[in-house]
């Protein structure tokens, strides 16, 4: 394994999830090695790998994701990454035109579950835009515990 390339891939996790999504993950217990050999591999190769090459800046590779997981229903994550997406410089607005447009290639109950995972991120985001102690959309809160999955 390659420990530079795993603290890049903190690093970028951090920026684009938020330090709270990422030390409230840390914090949760494991219940065997392996999980946290895949945690490890997941940080090092997927943020540390794909999320680090060049080519397309995050926020496009924000768009992509949450693409693709929401035509292929994987909500928990959809949630995690939309709040990347806003983070990364996408509006409301604009990722629900992509959600929007996604209906006609992935089905009309692909979007309507993302939508519901959406609607719950975007409130959150607003509330989290309404308290002056918050420092971003990823900031901890019920919703955003329930987001956890061991796949982001």
């Amino acid at each position: 394994m390659d420990d530079a390339r795993l603290e890049r891939g903190r690093q970028i996790r951090a920026e684009v999830l938020g330090p709270e999504y990422v030390a409230a993950r840390a914090a949760q217990p494991v219940a065997h090695p392996v999980i946290e050999t895949w945690r490890r591999y997941l940080v090092e190769e997927g943020w540390g790998g794909v999320w680090a090459r060049p080519g397309l800046d995050r926020k496009y590779k924000s768009l992509v994701t949450i693409s693709v997981l929401a035509a292929t229903g994987k909500s928990q994550e959809l949630g995690v990454h939309l709040v990347g997406a806003l983070r990364n410089g996408w509006t409301a607005d604009e990722l629900g035109e992509v959600l929007i447009h996604l209906s006609s290639y992935a089905g009309y109950p692909a979007a309507v579950e993302a939508f519901r995972v959406a609607e719950k991120v975007f409130a959150e985001a607003a509330l989290d835009a309404e308290s002056p102690t918050a420092e971003s959309p990823a900031a901890e809160s019920p919703a955003a515990e329930s987001r956890t999955d061991q796949s982001e």
